[in-house]
């Protein structure tokens, strides 16, 4: 119905959004992103669609053209300003990264999650202190998280406060005795008895 509406209104824009819709509904994302482009040519400048079509490119393996409709959505959601974070932190861009982490904060000003990956981005950007600083913040709001006591323990180490890291290391295996940082402890004494 929809390509019928197409092919009679090539000018409508609505219906290629519509179109791009339906497409992405079966999951034939390639024709959902076509038909959502053709609307932004004809001048569509709907937030959903950008979404939705960002979304699209998202399951396409299109990471750049994604983010590239993702930073139009406005206001923003966490979810969005999230993928483009992760997007820029996994470009090795941490300075964009860091940034959208920031607005993430400002969103969920009280959310673990929010500091986290914040610190996330500076430990990533080689900045152990900053990192350190937003994972303790972080813990403010979240005590139980095993995985914050482990990227805690890791940004002490590589600063090389040793006490502190395992002591954030042995927080993290009293959460979680399967945590990632569960071998460290071992060979965090061991490197301290030798020192």
């Amino acid at each position: 119905f929809y390509e019928k509406l197409a092919q009679k209104y090539p000018k409508r824009e609505a219906i290629f959004e519509s179109l791009g819709f339906a497409y992405g509904e079966i999951k034939q994302y390639a024709r959902s992103a076509d038909n959502y482009e053709k609307a932004i040519k004809l001048g569509s400048k709907n937030e959903v669609m950008y979404h939705n079509l960002a979304f699209a490119y998202s399951k396409l393996g299109k990471e750049k053209e994604a983010i590239r409709f993702y930073e139009k959505i406005t206001p923003p959601t966490k979810q969005t300003l999230a993928a483009i974070a992760d997007y820029y932190l996994r470009e090795k861009k941490y300075a964009k990264a860091i940034s959208y982490y920031q607005k993430i904060v400002k969103l969920e000003p009280k959310k673990a999650s929010s500091y986290a990956s914040l610190g996330m981005a500076y430990a990533a950007s080689r900045n152990p202190d900053k990192a350190i600083e937003y994972y303790l913040v972080a813990l403010k709001y979240e005590k139980e998280d095993d995985d914050i006591y482990a990227n805690l323990g890791d940004a002490y180490e590589k600063k090389g406060l040793y006490e502190e890291a395992l002591k954030a290391y042995k927080t993290a295996y009293e959460i979680n005795p399967d945590t990632k940082v569960g071998p460290r402890i071992p060979r965090l004494r061991i490197k301290m008895m030798q020192k």
